[in-house]
């Protein structure tokens, strides 16, 4: 049974980055930036297959994934041709809606998971405590991916006011966050 825990968490948490990187993926090529990979685990690639101009796969070490956005900053090197695709030359409003896109699925996640499993599982107290927890972790996920750090040089690149969007962007996070605990009575 320790095992078939174990398996569940390593799904839940490889769905869980899923989910976050398509929210990149999603809003970049809404916005026309070029993606060119979308991997869900690191190391050595298992296996890949292209559709468009992205390869998507799984690499051996499952723990993670990555969403590639292409012209992360002005000295990277784009192919010819695409350089207006960028992910530097989008305007301000555009980088931080790609870059908060992941955290926000993780509200949203966690939001649908506290919502089903309240609503319309029949679970015990001490089953519903940690499935309470772990949807708090989930919603808080945002708040940290936003927070953490992660992508300060793409955040850096935004333009002369990255500080004062970021305090704003983290302000709107935390609000929904907070929306989203008082709705579900966490």
């Amino acid at each position: 049974m320790e095992i078939l825990g174990i398996l569940a968490f390593a799904v839940a948490l490889l769905l869980s980055v899923m989910i976050h990187e398509f929210g990149h993926y999603l809003t970049a090529k809404r916005y026309g930036m070029r993606v060119s990979e979308f991997f869900l685990g690191f190391g050595k690639r298992l296996w890949s297959f292209t559709r468009g101009e992205t390869e998507f796969g799984i690499k051996a070490i499952p723990a993670g994934g990555y969403c590639r956005i292409e012209g992360m900053t002005a000295t990277d090197e784009m192919p010819p041709g695409e350089e207006s695709r960028a992910f530097y030359r989008a305007n301000s409003g555009q980088k931080l809606i790609v870059l908060g896109a992941g955290s926000f699925l993780h509200f949203v996640l966690g939001f649908i998971a506290v919502a089903t499993l309240n609503n319309v599982v029949e679970i015990n107290n001490a089953l519903h405590a940690h499935i309470v927890l772990v949807s708090k972790l989930m919603l808080g996920a945002g708040l940290v991916a936003l927070g953490s750090g992660v992508r300060w040089k793409a955040i850096r690149a935004i333009g002369p006011r990255p500080m004062a969007m970021g305090m704003i962007a983290w302000v709107i996070v935390a609000g929904v966050a907070l929306a989203a605990v008082k709705i579900t009575g966490l």
